[in-house]
């Protein structure tokens, strides 16, 4: 059966039938009076502004909980990825991973709809006349944040990369794109595309403390405030330790990824020394060993990346640049022949945006252009806006590599596309040193006290 025939022949999925759902576009006072047995209860003359606006905020969790259950995850699991499901039963788009691009999608249902109605029959149980959403209410409902609500988060956001890699994968298959083009004209999708929707469970869990702070601010009572402000000390936890764990991730896959692009030869380097031909072969086996266990099995971190230009025996070379928490790398990027343009002309071409990350998939790979600069021995001087006028370098700074004795080995200008990015390095550049030296100290000092400690044995 063609793909367009399996697509209209496919049955509407209804919404699910929550009872919480009713209440996604009400005010709370509409509940207080659906609640109440005695019928419609008007606000309290004593009920002061600050009240009425702590009210709305602490409705608005559970309303803003709900709009993104319904208008977000189950859009993207009954529009979306049950579409997909439904197309592969009748052989098309084998090719596709749903568990690559949804992640545990399913399971995020569960526990939003969880959530929603833990909120909802909360707030239901603990109305009268007079109280409405009160401090204890906001502490009980997120008390099983960290343990059921930001766990399931942490698989998605740590596959959310590699999803939006896998999507632009995919959307080079026409009838991918097909299926995908279906779908967004869902009702339901209200002009929002997929990737719309694979982010929403991304921003959705950094705000929590947003709403939380939101009904701190408009909550009176000092012995209340504590309590919210512990409950916000938990979430922000628990999502500290998500984003550390996301962080710790990226890195891990991009220096495993970087593993296999760098390329580094001893004929290329900056030096004039000449290799004996009875050495070169020992040196090049010990250059690939070198390279092979830079990335992998130690804990270096990548910290900034992206094109720059280097001033080079009068020549302008466009490079690809790498500041790791120990050392600063500049390279060259391979690429095909077909690609034209270089990063520092995308970047150029893009004043105020971040340019593309450069992938192996891509057929991109980086070829070492000078010896690595070691933090330590490394400073920045930036050239000023005068300076820039007299050598005609604007946005340039210059980084000096200096010996344990304090000697100049080398002197690199390098040039940006604009005064943001050319501060950015500065900044990431000086930041990295910084760290890297006080790591150093404190490394140093630590040896100190280890020798003392045996001398006293």
């Amino acid at each position: 059966m063609a793909l367009a025939t399996v697509l209209s022949n496919l049955p509407t999925k209804e919404l699910e039938d929550f009872d919480f759902v009713a209440f996604k576009d009400s005010h709370w006072s509409d509940l207080i009076n659906v609640t109440i047995p005695e019928g419609a209860v008007p606000l309290s003359p004593t009920t002061s502004d600050a009240e009425i606006k702590r009210r709305d905020h602490v409705w608005e969790v559970f309303t803003s909980e709900c709009s993104y259950l319904v208008d977000h995850l189950l859009v993207l699991r009954d529009v979306f990825q049950e579409t997909l499901k439904a197309v592969q039963c009748e052989n098309h788009l084998m090719y596709v991973e749903p568990a690559k691009l949804f992640a545990n999608l399913d399971v995020l249902c569960q526990v939003s709809e969880s959530f929603c109605s833990d909120l909802f029959m909360i707030l239901r149980k603990r109305i009268t006349k007079t109280e409405f959403g009160q401090p204890d209410w906001v502490v009980s409902a997120f008390s099983m944040f960290d343990s059921h609500v930001c766990p399931p988060y942490q698989r998605y956001c740590m596959n959310y990369s590699n999803a939006l890699h896998y999507l632009e994968s995919l959307k080079k298959r026409e009838d991918f794109q097909e299926v995908i083009r279906w779908c967004e004209q869902n009702p339901r999708c209200k002009r929002l595309q997929l990737s719309d929707f694979l982010v929403a469970p991304i921003q959705r869990i950094t705000k929590y403390p947003i709403l939380l702070n939101d009904i701190l601010k408009r909550t009176p009572s000092p012995a209340d405030q504590g309590a919210i402000t512990g409950t916000i000390v938990i979430v922000k936890s628990a999502l500290g330790e998500l984003e550390g764990k996301v962080r710790w991730l990226t890195n891990f896959e991009r220096m495993r990824e970087l593993q296999h692009m760098i390329t580094w030869s001893i004929d290329d380097q900056d030096t004039k020394a000449l290799f004996p031909e009875f050495l070169k072969n020992s040196l090049l086996e010990k250059t690939r060993k070198s390279l092979s266990s830079l990335f992998v099995g130690t804990k270096r971190a990548l910290i900034y990346e992206g094109p720059l230009i280097l001033s080079d025996s009068g020549n302008n070379v466009d490079i690809y640049a790498f500041i790791f928490d120990d050392m600063f790398l500049m390279t060259k990027i391979k690429k095909d022949a077909k690609k034209k343009v270089s990063p520092f002309e995308r970047l150029s071409s893009q004043q105020t945006h971040t340019p593309p990350v450069p992938r192996r998939r891509d057929g991109m790979m980086f070829h070492v252009l000078k010896q690595p600069i070691p933090l330590d021995r490394l400073d920045v001087v930036e050239v000023t806006s005068r300076q820039a006028q007299a050598s005609g370098m604007k946005f340039a700074f210059v980084m000096m590599h200096t010996s344990r004795y304090q000697q100049i080995i080398n002197v690199y200008t390098v040039m940006t596309p604009n005064e943001h990015s050319k501060q950015t390095w500065i900044k990431e550049l000086n930041k990295a040193r910084k760290t890297r030296l006080e790591q150093m100290r404190e490394s140093h000092h630590e040896e100190r006290r280890t020798k003392d400690r045996k001398k006293t044995l």
